[in-house]
């Protein structure tokens, strides 16, 4: 494991007139392309996802959270990947090494970032027209030789529920910037990868809709 990262999706504001930051750098943008991989939603069903970033392997091993907020260990690098992937089949009785998974999403993103606070605040927009706002912090965990495997991941899960916190006591000193989740306020965010599968069926429901039509 390289590093935790903890994110909330927060909804957007359309700039940050009237909001007190205490520091407040913009940060280059970047442009990202993901091919996400999987062989019949046998990572994602255990909270893992694997993807290649602008032609580097990474994947994300949900530790806590929901679809709002959420804590992933990250793993970087072919050789973490791929043993990250044989792990996870061994333990349903399989077989599988990283070559042997199919993509299953692609598109491409363009991230604007901040450094806010000591928080990496970011707005991407991806290809297919998906918008959504985050707030991360990231954390190193080095595992000790003697360290037990219980006590190793208890420190996780302190650390990831520490990092939870400082994100939701930041968001909440600056509502301005990030406004609280509403029923009928804002529409509630949601991920890139899960904008994907959504935007993916309709587009597959259109193009149905449109054979179906041009044969009568």
């Amino acid at each position: 494991m390289d590093r935790l990262r903890s994110n909330k999706w927060c909804p957007l504001r359309s700039s940050h007139n009237g909001t007190r930051f205490r520091s407040y750098i913009p940060l280059e943008p970047v442009h990202l392309h993901d091919v996400y991989f999987d062989r019949e939603n046998a990572l994602m069903d255990q909270g893992i996802y694997v993807r290649l970033r602008n032609g580097e392997w990474e994947a994300k091993v949900r530790q806590a959270g929901g679809l709002i907020n959420s804590q992933f260990a990250e793993f970087q690098g072919f050789d973490a990947v791929d043993g990250l992937v044989r792990r996870a089949f061994s333990a349903s009785s399989e077989s599988a090494s990283l070559h042997q998974l199919n993509s299953i999403a692609e598109f491409k993103t363009e991230r604007q970032k901040w450094d806010i606070e000591e928080f990496e605040v970011v707005v991407d927009l991806t290809d297919f027209g998906h918008t959504v706002g985050e707030v991360e912090l990231c954390a190193r965990v080095e595992r000790q030789p003697e360290e037990r495997e219980e006590d190793c991941k208890r420190n996780i899960r302190d650390v990831c529920v520490t990092m939870d916190r400082r994100i939701e006591r930041f968001m909440g000193k600056h509502r301005q910037a990030f406004p609280p989740l509403r029923s009928g306020r804002h529409v509630e965010p949601i991920s890139k990868l899960s904008a994907y599968f959504a935007w993916k069926k309709n587009m597959e429901e259109m193009e149905r809709t449109s054979s179906r039509d041009g044969n009568s």
